[in-house]
């Protein structure tokens, strides 16, 4: 028996003319992340519908239709299929799209996704399945030709007038494309008590003509903590007991930190103070506040001082000019995403404890401007875990970007491996990687590779599988970039 279809509720918008008919074969199904995002576009206007459903009565074995946007890009909101099934209906299947050609990539697929069913004419329960496209972690973008996937073509309506293709409804709004969001804006709280986070004096004689001492921001006793509330900096100028009138000292950015708070901290005055004999101006110092705009710091930098020729090294610093970073851990107390609601974080763990992970359910790291963290940071053996770059953090820089994984990602053990061994001479993005830099007579496997994978949905995540042997590890990932290290330590237990 044919009955008269129902019309779905949307308005038809100027853009009916786009229906193509077209049957295409089942495909592959894409990452959700190919098919645009917030850094790449927004949803702007009212919603527009496409389809090619009609009035005219209906039979069940229609074939998938195909959409053309003819240039435009818009951004999927709903899909609606049809199935009148003789006045019965149809059990909800799943409904989605599969891409001719355009964005998202030819033979790959939005969905399918799980369909709802509601009434259609006369009452008739389940005529129409309906979806309502997922918009986090980011907007699903089309732009091309864009072929209906129906699981039941057995019921889906169709009729002459359709050419024998199913009925098939897209709600769509334009999609206009728009600026990376700005990163979060975190405040920190300098909590806990203060360290010596770097200090390469030792009591032996002194020459001048001290060379910039690399500096990274690792405290063994503090091991999920590299993000830093800096208290002082302070050099030596012995200068054969004649001190030195006080200049300028500062921090210079060594490693790449796509996200580093303070990629360098300007040379600033110093004070001066006495040394051994009473000598003047030995020590010049720079004090930071710790209260108001505390100085954050998290990565590697070079300490400067602005006069080389009477800063005090000697063999035993390797040349190096003296220098002491004092400092304070700091922690998100809140920060405030793209969107401009702030979200406020949990209070920062008292003594020697890892930085805090980001609330269940987050998609990137709230620890904005460090580096990347391990969510969650304790799982069971061979268990699942993220490594979580920055909210905002751009496309171009995420792990479909520069931070491709090239050899996936590693685990390096925390412990006895990597105590006291000191930072690289030379600028990496991290240590503990390179060559010399773990003991292979103490540690030979203690460079473990873990199966990894770049989460579909979102770019900004990489998926790991924890090491099988209980134990508490650095993690990193090999990119074409450099070894990206990440905050925190991966607890397995």
């Amino acid at each position: 028996m044919m009955m008269t279809a129902r019309v779905l509720h949307r308005r038809l918008g100027a853009a009916l003319a786009a229906v193509v008919l077209a049957a295409i074969a089942p495909a592959r199904t894409a990452r959700a992340g190919k098919f645009g995002s917030t850094r790449q576009y927004k949803c702007v206007g009212q919603p527009i519908t496409l389809t090619n459903s009609n009035t005219g009565a209906v039979q069940n074995g229609g074939t998938a239709p195909t959409f053309n946007t003819k240039g435009r890009a818009y951004c999927l909101l709903e899909i609606h299929t049809y199935h009148w099934n003789d006045g019965q209906g149809a059990a909800p299947g799943t409904v989605g799209l599969t891409v001719v050609s355009g964005t998202g990539g030819a033979g790959n697929t939005i969905g399918p996704f799980a369909a709802t069913g509601s009434n259609g004419q006369g009452g008739v329960h389940n005529a129409n399945w309906d979806v309502s496209v997922p918009q986090a972690p980011a907007p699903v973008v089309i732009k091309g030709k864009y072929s209906c996937l129906d699981s039941d073509p057995s019921t889906w309506a169709q009729n002459q007038q359709s050419n024998g293709l199913g009925f098939c409804t897209l709600v769509v709004q334009k999609a206009v494309k728009a600026k990376a969001p700005a990163p979060a804006k975190p405040t920190y709280a300098c909590q806990g008590s203060q360290v010596t986070l770097f200090d390469n004096s030792n009591v032996f004689g002194v020459q001048n003509g001290g060379k910039q001492p690399f500096v990274f921001t690792v405290n063994r006793n503090y091991p999920g903590v590299f993000t830093w509330c800096l208290n002082s900096i302070t050099t030596y100028h012995w200068n054969d007991g004649q001190g030195a009138t006080p200049g300028k000292i500062g921090l210079r950015q060594a490693l790449i930190n796509l996200v580093a708070p303070n990629k360098f901290v300007p040379p600033t005055q110093a004070t001066g103070s006495s040394g051994q004999g009473g000598a003047l101006n030995v020590n010049w110092t720079v004090s930071f506040s710790t209260q108001q705009n505390p100085t954050i710091i998290s990565g590697g930098y070079w300490c400067q001082d602005s006069s080389p020729k009477t800063w005090s090294q000697n063999q035993q610093s390797n040349g190096n000019g003296f220098c002491t970073i004092q400092a304070t851990p700091a922690y998100v107390t809140n920060f405030t995403p793209p969107g401009g609601t702030p979200v406020p974080q949990p209070p920062p763990p008292t003594g020697n404890a890892p930085a805090s992970s980001p609330p269940q359910g987050q998609v990137c790291s709230t620890n904005t401007y460090g580096l990347p963290i391990i969510y969650p940071h304790q799982v069971s053996p061979g268990g699942q875990a993220s490594v979580l770059l920055a909210c905002g953090t751009k496309t171009a820089n995420s792990f479909t970007g520069a931070l491709t994984p090239t050899g996936g990602a590693f685990t390096v053990p925390f412990g006895n491996c990597l105590n006291g061994v000191p930072p690289p001479s030379q600028p990496f993005i991290t240590y503990g990687t390179g060559p010399g830099q773990v003991n292979p007579t103490a540690c030979p496997n203690s460079i473990q590779a873990i199966p990894s994978s770049v989460d579909p949905n979102n770019p900004l995540a990489l998926q790991i599988t924890a090491p099988t042997q209980v134990g508490t590890y650095l993690v990193f990932v090999r990119t074409a970039r450099g070894d990206l290290g990440t905050t925190g330590t991966l607890v397995v237990q």
